[in-house]
């Protein structure tokens, strides 16, 4: 057995210490030992039990120990440590990467907005796509983390449940009663497959993601999207996206290149068409920035040829006029929440939903 006590935290000479029989709080912290930073009104003893190893935390005050109050003295034990805690918050620090001229690690003051830390990171480069930034909060990735935990748990149990019941339904029938329950087999089937892909799907999702509008940092400044950062905030300003992603129920999920003049119908038939299953007056289009466009209103044109002008004035459509005033490589860009796996964004990403 260790024969020590430590005394660990904002002290001048941390570290361990002899543990002689009697020994007291007293006999290795005095206030000489306290640091400029350190906090004197609570400190603690942590105790770990040798034979179980179990853990206690003992507060005590060393404010009143240093005058006198005899009941902060606590008598101390073999491993224990005395951890004397400082006031100095660590530096909130944010992470911006991908095409500024400065990328890294940067300390924000309290209240400090986007505007301000894409302005000290040097603004961006010339190959930079601003509408595409990714912006990634903790906070908000524990929040949806849960939200999807609960979510993915309830559909499971209510898949698993549907092939359960089926399953039980077709128990014990003969080779010809099952023949002609082959629908109720398909169906179970279809269940099971909708439970992989929900599965699939929920790990490919990258959480904690805030949507904001940026063309550039001068038109961000004193907007809503300014917003203020949070420590350890990831920002991310990617390079132009050059294809557009296909999932859900299609008939083969794919990331295609974008080509100039294609609108849904036409990337839809490049993924094979969506499946029987696809609920087409749900499907929606995900911008660069996170934001959906939902492809509602006039839907069931989506899967019949169009006139030039019904494709132009299609909530989904090429959308001409807003092409048309840029160059190619800067089109307003589609992006599924989070990108892929590897963080790069796409151009577009295509969804449609299943009907349940």
């Amino acid at each position: 057995m260790v024969n020590v006590v430590s005394l660990v935290g904002a002290v001048k000479s941390p570290g361990p210490y002899e543990y002689r029989a009697g020994m007291h709080v007293k006999d290795i912290l005095s206030p000489e030992q306290l640091a400029v930073d350190a906090y004197a009104d609570r400190a603690e003893i942590i105790r770990t039990d040798p034979v179980t190893y179990l853990t206690k935390v003992i507060q005590f005050s060393p404010k009143a120990l240093f005058e006198g109050q005899e009941s902060d003295n606590h008598a101390l034990r073999r491993l224990d440590q005395v951890v004397i805690a400082s006031q100095l918050r660590p530096p909130a620090l944010v992470l911006v990467e991908g095409e500024v001229r400065r990328a890294g690690y940067f300390t924000i003051e309290i209240g400090e907005r986007l505007s301000s830390v894409l302005k000290r990171s040097g603004g961006f480069s010339p190959n930079a796509f601003p509408n595409g930034i990714m912006l990634v909060r903790e906070s908000v990735k524990l929040k949806q983390q849960a939200e999807l935990d609960r979510f993915i748990a309830a559909e499971r149990q209510r898949l698993t449940a549907q092939s359960a019941g089926i399953a039980a339904g077709t128990a014990g029938l003969t080779a010809a009663a099952a023949f002609s329950m082959s629908g109720t087999i398909a169906e179970q089937q279809v269940l099971s497959l909708r439970l992989q892909q929900l599965e699939a799907t929920a790990s490919r999702i990258e959480l904690g993601r805030v949507i904001v509008r940026l063309d550039s940092i001068e038109s961000l400044e004193g907007t809503e999207d300014d917003i203020i950062l949070e420590s350890r905030d990831r920002i991310t300003i990617p390079t132009p996206p050059q294809t557009v992603g296909i999932i859900g129920s299609v008939k083969n999920p794919s990331t295609v290149v974008y080509r100039p003049g294609l609108d849904l119908n036409d990337y839809l038939r490049q993924s094979g068409g969506v499946t029987e299953d696809a609920n087409k007056r749900e499907m929606y289009v995900m911008r660069a920035n996170g934001r959906p466009r939902k492809c509602a209103r006039g839907t069931p044109s989506l899967f019949r040829r169009r006139s030039r002008r019904a494709r132009h004035s299609s909530p989904c459509g090429r959308q001409s006029r807003a092409f048309s005033a840029v160059s190619p490589w800067r089109l307003p860009a589609l992006q599924w929440l989070g990108g892929n796996q590897a963080g790069f964004p796409w151009i577009g990403l295509l969804i449609a939903p299943t009907l349940f």
